[in-house]
């Protein structure tokens, strides 16, 4: 795999809030969520911490964060090269094929900019139906091809929304729990450590559903009080 690409395509999928930096250097990508919280991406994926920086929960959360992105970018890159052809009748674009199973396929195509997209479609008698294109959010376009295909029942899967009020509800219950027993739900407590790596500015979103849990409460007080 071309490291410096493969850099180049975390760098450019790593969110940018705040003050957050992000600089490609040849060893690695380094990223400066403000001056006193950082870390370096090395060309391996690997991630180090100089020893001056502070650790605190935005810092933990950037890093899963990187780590996701690593983890998926390596995936898609080392499938891109892999990957035979996407051939179909009256079909001629670059993709290829990432992946088939019960007549539905995905694929990926490097567009002229450098961008990966990725596409699934019905795949019946070497032709190509009903394509769902979801540019360069390869997750939503693996869920939709396992959907799609069978793999996995839609029924099993939770977007983001419905996560995030998994997690707030979980976090209630444990810090109830905790106070009156002292002693937290294992359970619970590993399904809110799975939520917090997989769902993307998770603080900010338990912050917004708040709010509007918030707002709602009041105006439903007001309307009762009319």
């Amino acid at each position: 795999m071309d490291t410096s690409k493969f850099l180049h395509e975390i760098a450019k999928r790593l969110p940018r809030d705040g003050e957050t930096e992000i600089s490609v250097k040849e060893y690695g990508i380094e990223v400066y969520i403000d001056p006193s919280r950082c870390f370096t991406i090395r060309k391996s994926g690997g991630i180090t911490f100089p020893e001056w920086s502070v650790h605190d929960s935005e810092l933990n959360e950037y890093y899963f964060t990187a780590v996701n992105t690593v983890n998926m970018v390596r995936e898609y890159m080392t499938a891109m090269e892999q990957a035979p052809p996407l051939t179909a009748i009256d079909f001629d674009m670059p993709y290829k094929k990432l992946a088939e199973f019960h007549g539905v396929v995905l694929g990926g195509v490097e567009q002229s900019n450098g961008e990966y997209h990725f596409t699934t479609w019905d795949y019946k008698d070497n032709a190509l139906y009903h394509g769902h294109y979801y540019g360069m959010e390869y997750e939503k376009a693996k869920e939709d091809f396992a959907v799609r295909s069978g793999l996995v029942n839609v029924d099993c899967l939770f977007n983001h929304e419905q996560l995030v009020e998994i997690y707030r509800c979980a976090e209630d219950f444990l810090r109830a729990q905790n106070d009156l027993i002292g002693k937290p739900d294992h359970i619970l407590t590993e399904v809110c450590r799975k939520i917090e790596k997989t769902v993307p500015e998770l603080d900010e979103r338990v912050h917004e559903a708040n709010c509007r849990e918030i707002e709602r409460n009041m105006q439903e007080g007001m309307s009762g009080n009319v």
